[in-house]
């Protein structure tokens, strides 16, 4: 955490296996609450709605608590906007020894049977920082429909 507010915005493309594929953009800000806890609130993929369907655009408010150095907690709760659902997520990070390398595990929550059965709702995985760059990779389980292996690498701009 930092002493001011930080936000960000970013226009991506969304695109789903089902071949749909709509313009939107994100937004968020993250307001320090101490010195180990802050504050986020985001949306999501938000889009114009074209030929039936919409991008999935999400609302978010999240909390993070610094525990340790090494030990980083998260709570969030969520609205789909355009699946008309809510749902609760926690996760916590690690990077024991070495602060450029993190591991992660989270759950969300639906409250709703979603009928995949398995691990649906677990997701683990880690990252590497180097100077500014980031790479990321999680992957998630979605019961007998299978899982998804997701990498993204950042910038970020200090």
């Amino acid at each position: 955490a930092g002493d001011a507010e930080q936000d960000g915005d970013v226009a991506e493309g969304v695109s789903e296996a089902a071949g749909r594929s709509w313009l939107a953009a994100s937004a968020g800000v993250l307001v320090p609450l101490s010195t180990d806890a802050a504050l986020g609130a985001a949306l999501q993929h938000a889009g114009l709605r074209r030929a039936g369907s919409a991008p999935p655009a999400t609302a978010r408010l999240a909390v993070r608590y610094a525990a340790s150095e090494d030990l980083r907690l998260a709570a969030e709760l969520g609205y789909g906007l355009v699946e008309r659902g809510g749902f609760l997520a926690a996760g916590v990070e690690a990077s024991p020894g070495d602060p450029r390398l993190v591991a992660r595990l989270g759950y969300q929550w639906r409250g709703r049977g979603e009928g995949v059965g398995g691990l649906a709702g677990l997701a683990a995985g880690g990252g590497v920082r180097l100077g500014s760059l980031g790479l990321d990779y999680a992957w998630q389980p979605f019961g007998d429909l299978g899982s998804a292996h997701r990498f993204s690498l950042g910038f970020r701009g200090d």
